[in-house]
């Protein structure tokens, strides 16, 4: 999980993702992806990002496109999932940070280390236990990902 800590809350994600791609790029490396959702819209032209397909107006979506956008949607449902354990475990995550602004970005990162430190110990899913799932996954999207740019 790609995570930058202090970025004023009115920011919108696409624009703080864009003004990160280059550090984005390096953390990435060559034959990954980022998995993430219609507010990242755009982003795809600057990085390999596996975003759902939108809706035309006034159109439906393919059975492919649908199938591609559940395999997406039950991907980036970790995501959801780690925010709400880090949440639940650290009250200092739940409220709007009034101290030292010199503390927030290290507090930040040193809480969201102690939730990967937390899942390591208590996974998310059952399944996470096997890091054979991440394999399973990854298939998954290469396969999705070439059947989606045939149909185009």
């Amino acid at each position: 999980m790609f995570i930058i800590a202090g970025a004023p809350g009115a920011m919108h994600d696409i624009t703080l993702a864009k003004l990160h791609v280059d550090r984005m790029k390096l953390w990435l490396g060559r034959d990954n992806y980022i998995i993430a959702d219609l507010g990242y819209q755009g982003l795809q032209h600057d990085l390999k990002v596996l975003i759902p397909v939108k809706k035309p107006k006034g159109e439906q979506l393919t059975v492919t496109q649908k199938a591609y956008n559940t395999i997406i949607s039950s991907q980036r449902i970790i995501v959801e999932n780690f925010f709400g354990r880090m949440v639940n475990t650290f009250a200092f995550s739940k409220n709007i940070y009034k101290s030292c602004d010199t503390a927030y970005v290290p507090i930040t990162k040193l809480v969201y280390a102690l939730t990967n430190f937390h899942i390591l110990n208590h996974p998310l899913r059952q399944e996470d236990i096997s890091h054979e799932i991440y394999q399973d996954r990854e298939y998954e999207f290469t396969w999705m990902q070439d059947v989606f740019q045939q149909e185009e």
